[in-house]
């Protein structure tokens, strides 16, 4: 039987898995005994870097491996992949916003509206984003639309700020060689 701690050490335990380890993650995902180890297991494989192996992830997010009773856990998973391959995260959710919403109902149009925003943020340009979501959900959701909103564009800025300064920061380093 294979056990979380008998995976090859790592740097960190949030450090990315290697295409074996990502199969013996899979496997323990596969096999675990309880919804804790489920969760843990599948989150780690959605740290994949290599953009095969966040396919897989994505195939294994969609597939009926993740059981009913943690559909939930679709639209998580599906979150952590947007740091890393933010575009095949938002192609995904798009191409399966009504199944990854469904586990949410009644609720699935506040999370559209508001929380969509924030957490795919980085695949697309803010007004992109804005127009896609407004299609899907009734008019009186513009406000929580508008918080998700300010959220993506906040982020953004965030973003295009810190790239000025990192940037900067080696700008200064690189004129001092």
């Amino acid at each position: 039987m294979q056990c979380w701690h008998n995976l090859p050490r790592r740097q960190s335990s949030t450090s990315p898995p290697r295409p074996a380890e990502f199969e013996q993650l899979h496997a323990l995902a596969k096999s675990a005994k309880n919804e804790t180890e489920l969760r843990r297991y599948y989150r780690a494989l959605m740290l994949a870097r290599d953009p095969a192996l966040a396919a897989q992830a994505v195939s294994i997010v969609m597939s009926e491996e993740i059981p009913q009773q943690a559909a939930t856990l679709r639209l998580e998973l599906l979150a952590l992949l947007t740091d890393e391959h933010p575009q095949l995260a938002w192609d995904t959710f798009t191409k399966n916003a009504d199944a990854l919403l469904e586990p949410f109902q009644p609720f699935g149009p506040l999370y559209l509206a508001q929380y969509v925003p924030e957490l795919f943020w980085r695949a697309l340009p803010p007004e992109q984003m804005e127009s896609w979501v407004k299609q899907k959900v009734p008019a009186e959701m513009a406000p929580q639309l508008a918080r998700g909103m300010e959220s993506a564009r906040y982020k953004h800025a965030e973003q295009a700020l810190m790239r000025k300064a990192a940037d900067t920061a080696i700008a200064h380093k690189v004129a001092a060689n």
